[in-house]
């Protein structure tokens, strides 16, 4: 279990597509009610473990539909 936790996800012109604090929460290639379109993405996920250690990841990741 984590302390802190931040996913995110962000399309190639930086808007912010997806986000969650439930590190049991993924995402499902949409933006509320309306699908992204096929085309690269950005991710950023960052938590603070329960024993004080911070962990950061960035990548990229391609919908494919």
């Amino acid at each position: 279990e984590t302390d802190s936790y931040l996913f995110q996800v962000y399309n190639r012109w930086g808007q912010r597509v997806f986000e969650s604090n439930d590190p049991d929460q993924g995402g499902d290639g949409n933006s509320g009610s309306k699908e992204n379109p096929q085309g690269a993405y950005v991710y950023f996920v960052s938590f603070v473990s329960s024993d004080g250690q911070t962990f950061t990841k960035r990548g990229t990741v391609t919908l494919i539909r």
